[in-house]
């Protein structure tokens, strides 16, 4: 069998998700024709596809060293990068692609996406003392008392507010059963008048 049809096996068997087949079909493809690009680029989606991000880095390397020009190239390298949590390295291989090939679709959406992922690790800690986190927010949604209340746009609203200003809780006695559901999920009831900011102090 020709390199060209051990690459078209492997494209049948990663688009029904066998990665090993995949892999091992591109891998004989390689063997006959080690200087041709698409089948490191296939094989490395087909490692990246199984969750093997070392070797999809790997191919996505060689890829671009056998033909610097091929925009799915530097995709495939960033992608590997991308899951491998490593973002600034894998901005720095996105906008290396797009030094060369600076339309490339592929290459533009998966910078987009990778800054977003970045952005979205570095992001500051909600306001409010991290109160309502989506861990506290599932709680209390799981709670009978304000399961339905939670599709309440203006209870909500409330919640929201609570995030800048949480000391409102003082002046609405709705809040401050949320807060003491919180709380109390948490191993610490509130008294009546109490400030709940006092609740987070290392010292108490």
């Amino acid at each position: 069998m020709s390199a060209a049809e051990f690459k078209d096996i492997g494209n049948k068997h990663l688009q029904a998700k066998e990665f090993d087949k995949a892999i091992e079909a591109y891998t004989k493809a390689i063997e006959i024709d080690p200087n041709n690009h698409v089948f490191y680029s296939n094989r490395s989606a087909a490692y990246l596809s199984k969750g093997d991000t070392a070797n999809a880095l790997n191919d996505g390397l060689k890829c671009t060293e056998v033909n610097p020009s091929f925009a799915k190239g530097y995709s495939r390298h960033a992608a590997a990068l991308h899951a491998m949590k490593n973002y600034d390295k894998a901005i720095e291989i996105y906008n290396k692609g797009l030094t060369i090939v600076p339309n490339d679709t592929g290459l533009k959406n998966g910078l987009e996406e990778v800054k977003k992922a970045q952005a979205a690790t570095s992001a500051p800690p909600p306001p409010g003392g991290g109160l309502f986190t989506p861990q506290m927010i599932n709680k209390l949604a799981g709670n009978p008392k304000f399961a339905a209340k939670m599709q309440d746009p203006n209870f909500m609203a409330k919640l929201q507010m609570m995030q800048t200003n949480p000391n409102a809780m003082l002046q609405d006695p709705e809040m401050m059963e949320v807060l003491q559901a919180m709380l109390g999920d948490m191993g610490g009831m509130p008294k009546p008048g109490m400030n709940p900011n006092n609740n987070f102090n290392n010292n108490n």
